[in-house]
């Protein structure tokens, strides 16, 4: 059962501490049955993208994240080096309340994403405005935010998450094992991606001129033509 609970003072102007917006210890506390039909259903529906159009898969998982979980948003992000030799974080997928601001950075050592892939493990944050500066500037305001590593080998640095925008939701274990799930799915498809990449150069960028960042980097292999509206 999903319950609300007060919310912490918003208003105060001291930041807080990590360790006050990292609540990932109330997540084992926090259980629901699981909903088998509708899990099962979705997975049958990645595997129908994973053999059909694999292209498409890593852009399905926010959305089944989305449906499964109750969130208000969903997305991936995934660490890269800019020209000016900064590394970042960038949301190259979203879906929910948040797409307008799907391409968007945010610095690597200033992010929850970077937090998480620290950490290798799930990890859930509340009112992460508090203490994130990045997270001030979006709207709807994130109330809870739980966000999983992908793995993708040694070097790479790629997360997958759900948000809440509305105080009477709140992210459980049940959750986490979903994610979880969507994690591993979504290491796998990016994998294939690569390896199809690899005979297809500049593939995942929506850029080819030399040393200029793209915009908006969706992590997405177009078939040919293109997409459809």
């Amino acid at each position: 059962m999903r319950r609300s609970r007060r919310p912490p003072n918003l208003a105060s102007k001291i930041p807080a501490r990590l360790d006050e917006v990292l609540v990932t210890s109330k997540l084992r506390s926090r259980r629901r049955r699981p909903n088998l039909e509708d899990e099962n259903a979705a997975l049958r529906r990645l595997a129908r993208v994973m053999a059909e159009t694999p292209e498409r898969l890593v852009d399905t998982l926010p959305d089944i994240a989305l449906e499964l979980c109750e969130a208000g948003s969903a997305g991936l992000s995934v660490l890269e080096t800019l020209p000016s030799g900064d590394e970042v974080f960038r949301w190259t997928n979203l879906v929910g309340a948040l797409s307008p601001f799907v391409g968007g950075v945010t610095s690597k050592e200033e992010s929850a994403s970077c937090t998480t892939t620290e950490r290798n493990s799930p990890q859930l944050f509340l009112y992460p405005a508090r203490y994130f500066r990045y997270a001030k500037k979006l709207e709807p305001a994130v109330v809870e935010a739980l966000v999983l590593p992908v793995r993708m080998g040694h070097k790479d640095r790629c997360v997958i998450w759900i948000v809440s925008h509305l105080p009477s939701v709140h992210f459980d274990a049940e959750d986490v094992r979903i994610m979880t799930a969507l994690a591993d799915f979504t290491s796998s498809g990016l994998r294939l991606l690569r390896s199809r990449d690899q005979n297809t150069p500049g593939r995942l960028t929506s850029s080819d001129e030399p040393g200029v960042a793209p915009k908006s980097r969706r992590l997405t292999t177009p078939p040919p033509g293109g997409y459809g509206s």
